[in-house]
């Protein structure tokens, strides 16, 4: 059966395909306002349940930036330092960066320019949703590519301008070469999205470590410069939790006997903060003021009496003799009451008096039951340690108003200390505490690797020796002995290490230590002067240890440590110069000329190379142990040293095991003569003064040569280099510092090891770039339709 439909509408005349309304955009790896607001719509509508795929989809996107987030935030609260917290963020923001640029910069970019498109491109549809083109095969609005643009990608392509159907040909290319590059994308993302990210926060941390540096450095500038502000800000604070925490104490033990566990925890929130040798003052201050040395006589004592004796004597007699001999509470009470004890407070004598009763009551008990005498010794014995520790734990003092009135009035005085010294502590923590990025360690590390570029010690030099000291020591050594030796070398290295080392008086000015320890200084003074008028004698004689002069007191540490700390570090560093003064007076040939055998010159010059770079206190303390003989012939040679690049041309001098020659002290003074009394050369003087540094490196000098080297050895009494005291072996090891070789050492270590990590991730990266970028070219181009 055939239907023909009558009357109908011609649609040619009337129905159109629409105009399309899509179009390509651009994407960037920031959100912008317009994306962001989209994202809030599919919140909104995915909690009302209105949201269709594509916002569903959006979600998802959200939810793994935000869970991501918090894993961040969680990981940050494990971490020490602002650094490391902050590194945490630093790596989520290049991790989703990587993910984000490298489809976009390894395959989209170099797509384009082989094929002429861009396979990551993302179009905008009717509904204002973007999304990416090539996303899915099934689906590709090709409406929103004029024609114009297919013909420049087939141009682009190579596809035969005269092809049927070129702009079809054209578009099934691009499926194929996107298809592909799709695949291209997921197979290289997860290995290209951590190498990348490592590669960010590595390039990440040179900007973050000197930023982070000068914030903490200014935040504990401000410390210092606002110090009384911020001490009365946090004084109100800890005034307020002192006087909270010692109010629950009092509520617990108002009207309570005072004992020993009562002031552990008195004493123990009066001193919180400070040292173990604080709080012990603290508590026997408190025990002086709390407990009068009285004990009462009560039903509490009788109680202690009589169950602490049947746990003694049950020791030596069995449970029912226990039971005839010791007598109950009720009993002992009735013993005080008897003799009018009972409720009186007793001093130690009066005490003595009461142990001897109750010894009396229980021999008497013990007689009833027909005790030997060797048997009534052993419970007199027992029951007097008995009696005498319950007198004592039994104070006649109780926490009453009088008693709580003091407590708090210390509190206010011992809070009024710790904020103070908490904005001291905060200052020298952010300067010189002995941890990763203060101030002190961030100059340390910078400047001693400032010294290996200074030496010129490159990676591949460094690969070489990096495990093992000996070879650092030769390497160092070498580049000191090349540096030295030319003019031009040595005044730029000089120069660089004097201007890096000076910066460490501007990061911790010199007037601010100080100030610091001025600051240390009253506030301790203060603090020790207002507790001994509130009879707190011990504490105030922990905190300033005024009566020996101040030492081993905690005012005392607080100040020694920061300037400790400063010296130890400016010493490592002006050993650093004088090592490379010495290197180049020998360098040009500025080496005594006294007239003595050319090989204990030698000898001596080998001596103080070595010295200079690698000494330790223990070798100045036994005034060196070197291999050389005696000068003790007129018929040896003694002609000049020969200095050949730096290094000695020894002629006589062979390394060997050293021996002593107790009595030349000539020798010792002329090798310490020679490197800390002699006038430096003129280009290291000149660099040192420009840098303003040339008074700590003077000090340096002079302090090893007077000290030092005026220290007695028993075995080498005339070994001194002048009449002065020496030194304590703190305060040589304080004035070496870390020997330049060991400096080295260490700093070359660590960078080999961020170079070589470096290195390694970037071939990674630079390989797998490269591999992306060449399979573009494997990918083909159209070919026209036959």
């Amino acid at each position: 059966m055939t239907i023909t439909a009558t009357n109908g509408i011609k649609t040619q005349q009337y129905i159109k395909p629409q105009g399309a309304k899509g179009k390509l955009v651009s994407s960037s790896i920031f959100p912008n306002v317009k994306d962001t607001k989209y994202n809030f719509n599919a919140l909104k509508h995915g909690l009302t349940g209105k949201a269709n795929d594509h916002e569903l989809g959006k979600l998802n996107d959200v939810g793994m930036k935000v869970g991501a987030l918090a894993l961040a935030g969680y990981l940050a609260t494990q971490k020490a330092t602002p650094k490391t917290k902050l590194m945490e963020f630093v790596g989520l923001a290049t991790f989703f960066g990587a993910m984000k640029l490298w489809p976009k910069l390894a395959i989209g970019a170099p797509a384009k320019a082989i094929h002429g498109f861009d396979p990551t491109q993302e179009y905008e549809d009717s509904f204002g949703r973007k999304k990416p083109f090539f996303q899915d095969a099934q689906y590709q609005p090709w409406d929103v590519y004029s024609n114009e643009q297919l013909q420049k990608i087939g141009d682009k392509m190579g596809v035969d301008k005269n092809a049927q159907d070129r702009n079809d040909l054209t578009k099934s290319n691009m499926t194929k070469i996107a298809t592909k590059n799709n695949t291209l994308w997921m197979i290289t993302a997860g290995i290209a999205s951590a190498v990348f990210s490592a590669l960010a926060c590595n390039k990440a941390e040179k900007v973050i470590d000197p930023a982070l540096d000068k914030v903490n450095n200014e935040k504990a500038d401000k410390l210092l410069q606002n110090f009384d502000t911020e001490a009365q800000k946090r004084m109100t604070s800890a005034s307020k939790d002192m006087q909270k925490d010692l109010d629950k104490i009092f509520e617990e033990n108002k009207g309570k006997t005072v004992d020993n566990k009562l002031i552990e925890k008195i004493s123990g929130r009066l001193a919180k903060g400070l040292d173990p040798v604080t709080e012990e003052g603290v508590k026997e201050d408190m025990q002086n003021i709390l407990m009068n040395g009285k004990s009462l006589v009560n039903e509490g004592l009788a109680e202690k009496i009589s169950n602490g004796s049947k746990k003694v004597l049950a020791q030596k007699f069995s449970e029912e003799q226990v039971a005839k001999i010791v007598p109950s509470k009720e009993e002992i009470v009735k013993h005080f009451n008897d003799n009018q004890m009972m409720g009186k407070e007793v001093n130690e004598d009066e005490a003595m008096n009461v142990r001897s009763s109750v010894s009396q009551l229980f021999l008497a008990k013990a007689k009833e039951q027909g005790m030997s005498t060797e048997k009534l010794k052993t419970i007199k014995k027992g029951v007097a340690l008995v009696a005498d520790k319950a007198l004592k734990s039994n104070s006649a003092s109780v926490l009453d108003e009088n008693a709580m009135k003091k407590v708090s009035e210390i509190g206010k005085a011992m809070s009024e200390l710790q904020a103070k010294d908490s904005v001291l502590d905060d200052y020298a923590q952010a300067k010189v505490a002995d941890k990763p990025e203060t101030v002190i360690a961030n100059y340390w590390n910078k400047t001693s690797t400032s010294i290996v570029k200074s030496l010129g010690i490159d990676f591949k030099e460094m690969e070489k020796v990096r495990n093992n000291r000996q070879l650092v020591q030769g390497l160092v050594r070498n580049k000191m002995e090349e540096v030295t030796s030319d003019d031009a070398k040595y005044q730029k290295a000089i120069g660089e290490m004097a201007n890096n080392i000076a910066e460490l008086d501007k990061k911790i000015k010199p007037e601010d230590t100080r100030k610091y320890v001025d600051l240390v200084g009253k506030t301790y003074d203060d603090a020790a002067g207002n507790l001994y008028n509130q009879g707190m004698e011990a504490t105030a004689n922990k905190l300033t240890a005024l009566s020996v002069g101040g030492k081993g007191s905690l005012k005392r540490v607080k100040q020694v440590y920061f300037e400790e700390r400063v010296a130890g570090v400016k010493n490592s560093f002006s050993r650093m110069i004088n090592t490379m003064d010495v290197y180049r007076r020998i360098s040009k040939g500025e080496v005594p000329k006294d007239g003595s055998a050319r090989e204990v010159k030698e000898a001596m010059l080998e001596l103080v190379k070595q010295t200079t770079l690698q000494g330790h206190s223990s070798d100045h303390s036994i005034k060196f142990y070197f291999n050389r003989s005696q000068d003790n012939s007129t018929n040896v040679d003694r002609s000049d040293v020969e200095i050949k690049d730096g290094k000695v041309v020894n002629k006589y001098f062979k390394e060997g095991k050293g021996v002593d020659v107790p009595e030349d002290y000539g020798f010792y003074q002329k090798a310490m003569n020679f490197m800390y009394n002699s006038p430096m050369d003129k280009d290291t003087v000149e660099a040192i003064k420009k840098a303003g540094i040339e008074k700590d490196v003077n000090k340096y000098n002079s302090e090893v040569y007077n000290k030092i080297g005026s220290a007695d050895y028993f075995t080498k009494p005339n070994h001194k280099t002048t009449g002065d005291q020496g030194a304590s072996s703190e305060y040589k090891f304080l004035l070496l510092g870390v020997a330049p070789d060991e400096m080295m050492t260490k700093t070359v270590q660590q960078s080999y090891n961020s170079q070589k990590w470096g290195k390694t991730f970037g071939t990674v990266g630079a390989v797998l770039t490269g591999l992306t970028i060449a399979a573009q070219f494997l990918f083909g181009k159209g070919k026209a339709v036959k």
